[in-house]
């Protein structure tokens, strides 16, 4: 029996192992698992590790101050765009093909969600926080669903790159996701907050995956053939990508 054989007995299997440590008063989460290095993560401006079973506290320290500057470095960003979700969340302001529009709540018999020029248009019998929230998430992955499908459909007949199946998901941290040799394209239903130019390009890197299934200089170099402007549409999503939320 080998090494990895002994400890899959040994520990709890499918599940992690959770402890804790500290960064400047934070507290970490550290999550033992059968693999061979120290991964850290900053998401939502919480931090947690993943790392090697056994390893020692001291490691994970030293570790985490070797990416001290680069820690601090997501946590502000990170911390920034929280405070511009709240307050926009606060306004009642979101996102719809990029475009801000203004949830405007109107008591009703029922329940109707619809598009105006400037405004998301909210009609129900009931306006809990709650229930408009839930509705909305609903609203928007319907509204993805019609729109995405549609679009990764005319973008591969003009671009001449198939695909067996698309599917509209969710993910914390993609736009899309790929699977080479079944030749399906899963995507974010988030994008249906972006502009139309960013969806077309995760639409177009997915499509290319198809053809070169990793990010070789090749990759992007088909991507460039389609979209020759896809690096704005990259700096659009690292700087509003995380402002896509309901």
């Amino acid at each position: 029996m080998n090494f990895i054989k002994k400890l899959k007995n040994y520990y709890p299997k499918n599940e992690d192992l959770a402890r804790t440590i500290c960064f400047e008063n934070q507290t970490i989460e550290v999550f033992e698992s059968l693999r061979q290095s120290i991964e850290i993560k900053v998401e939502n401006a919480k931090l947690t590790i993943r790392c090697p079973y056994r390893i020692s506290d001291l490691k994970l320290q030293n570790f985490i101050d070797k990416k001290k500057s680069w820690i601090n470095k997501k946590l502000k960003i990170q911390l920034k765009n929280r405070c511009l979700l709240d307050k926009r969340r606060r306004k009642n302001i979101y996102f719809y093909l990029g475009t801000k529009k203004k949830l405007k709540l109107e008591l009703a018999n029922s329940l109707s969600i619809s598009l105006s020029k400037t405004n998301i248009i909210y009609k129900d019998n009931s306006l809990s926080d709650n229930k408009i929230r839930k509705n909305l998430i609903n609203w928007f992955k319907l509204s993805a669903y019609n729109f995405l499908l549609a679009r990764i459909k005319k973008i591969s007949s003009r671009v001449e790159i198939t695909f067996n199946n698309a599917f509209i998901k969710e993910y914390k941290s993609k736009w899309g996701l790929c699977y080479y040799e079944k030749k399906n394209i899963c995507l974010n239903w988030k994008l249906i907050m972006a502009p139309v130019s960013v969806i077309d390009y995760v639409i177009i890197h997915e499509l290319c995956h198809l053809v070169e299934p990793n990010h070789s200089l090749s990759f992007w170099k088909e991507i460039y053939k389609i979209k020759k402007d896809y690096k704005n549409d990259i700096l659009w999503l690292k700087k509003n990508g995380a402002l896509l939320s309901i």
